[in-house]
């Protein structure tokens, strides 16, 4: 039973992309920009933390993970909603010692929801999407240590960011893609005596599904 299980997912996996997109979703319609209405995908990357706090400490480069799905009013525009999920260690302080968040080393879900703005262009079997967006939304703390507690043990930081990427489409009707980002984000953040405005490079690509 295990080895006709195996067989029969290893065929299914060797089917081309056409085949496989119309078994799957054959009875949905075409996915191509102006045709397509929800795009949901799986997002990886990274996130870097480029500000220091006053003593020169700082959170590290962390591996990002997450899920994203767009909605999609017209060929040219949409709107999307971002959850993304890191965990950072930290930095010590300029002199070599511990920095004021030494030890702390934050679970951080950040959520964002974007205006879209894409332009497809056909490209032989793809379609490619160069696109812009702008949003707005929230960063959530989970500290691993906090010995002050009280309002710099609160978990939420406004956010906003800015972003550009490239999104290609594969088969007859465009339900697989592929995207990468790079995104520009600002967090506020009023907390272990800073008061200043967090800034992170993100990097991140996702696989996508698109009805």
């Amino acid at each position: 039973m295990k080895r006709f299980v195996l067989v029969t997912f290893l065929s299914f996996l060797a089917l081309p992309a056409n085949d496989l997109s119309a078994q799957m979703f054959g009875s949905l319609g075409g996915a191509e920009p102006g045709e397509d209405v929800v795009s949901v995908g799986v997002i990886f990357g990274q996130m870097n933390p480029t500000t220091r706090f006053r003593d020169g400490g700082g959170f590290d480069t962390a591996t990002l993970l997450g899920g994203t799905v767009s909605f999609w009013f017209h060929r040219h525009m949409g709107v999307q909603v971002n959850a993304l999920s890191t965990e950072h260690g930290t930095l010590g302080a300029s002199d070599g010692r511990s920095s004021i968040v030494s030890g702390r080393d934050p679970r951080i879900w950040t959520i964002q929801s974007d205006l879209v703005v894409r332009l497809p262009l056909a490209a032989g079997a793809m379609t490619v999407s160069p696109y812009g967006a702008a949003g707005a939304g929230w960063k959530s703390y989970k500290w691993v240590f906090d010995p002050q507690g009280g309002p710099d043990a609160r978990g939420f930081d406004g956010a906003w960011s800015f972003a550009g990427g490239v999104e290609a489409r594969f088969g007859a009707d465009s339900r697989i893609g592929l995207r990468g980002e790079f995104r520009q984000l600002h967090t506020s953040f009023t907390r272990f005596g800073e008061d200043l405005t967090h800034k992170d490079r993100v990097l991140t690509g996702a696989l996508l599904i698109n009805f």
